[in-house]
């Protein structure tokens, strides 16, 4: 889609233990996007999907960063590995 080469995503956080499909990430991700960027509800909308697909092939590998304490979601990961 044009005007998307200029958006990228953060992962969400890493979640204590995995869901009920074995994903070990929120689905939560950020988006960070330039002025030239389409609209943020178009990004969110084009987004979902790809997340929830994303959410069942990958988890995210174990974390080197501090943890977040105030969130029930800890820490932040530094790459992903395919799902078992």
């Amino acid at each position: 889609m044009p005007g998307f080469e200029t958006v990228s995503v953060s992962a969400g956080y890493r979640l204590r233990a995995t869901d009920e499909d074995g994903c070990n990430w929120s689905g939560e991700v950020v988006p960070m996007y330039g002025i030239r960027a389409p609209l943020a509800t178009d990004i969110a909308a084009v987004l979902r999907p790809i997340v929830r697909a994303a959410q069942t092939r990958f988890n995210l590998s174990e974390s080197v960063l501090p943890t977040r304490t105030k969130s029930p979601r800890a820490g932040v990961a530094v790459g992903t590995h395919a799902r078992p």
